[in-house]
């Protein structure tokens, strides 16, 4: 078995230093009401989109989705895919079994 070098385990922690600072960023992007309202107007066109608009409202929404999904990924957050929308089906409990 071979030792880490002490160079080694400092480069190992100050990548997890700098994974934490991501993640605080990323919870305060998150936190911010002007991205929560942005994300939330994204899922709207994402449903708007899937109930399916016809062309020329088609067209606007889905340049209206590329700009705000621009700006919030801006911010380092990530989006579900367009398609996600349409594709998920609801959720339902597991049935109980007789034992």
């Amino acid at each position: 078995m071979a030792y880490r070098t002490s160079d080694e385990i400092v480069a190992d922690l100050e990548a997890k230093i700098l994974a934490v600072k991501l993640r605080t960023e990323l919870k305060a992007a998150r936190k911010n009401p002007v991205v929560k309202e942005a994300v939330i107007a994204v899922k709207a066109i994402d449903r708007a989109i899937a109930a399916g608009a016809v062309e020329p409202m088609r067209g606007g929404l889905v340049e209206a989705r590329q700009t705000l999904a621009q700006v919030v990924a801006s911010l380092g957050l990530r989006l579900p895919s367009p398609n996600a929308v349409a594709s998920e089906a609801p959720r339902k409990r597991k049935a109980k079994t007789a034992s």
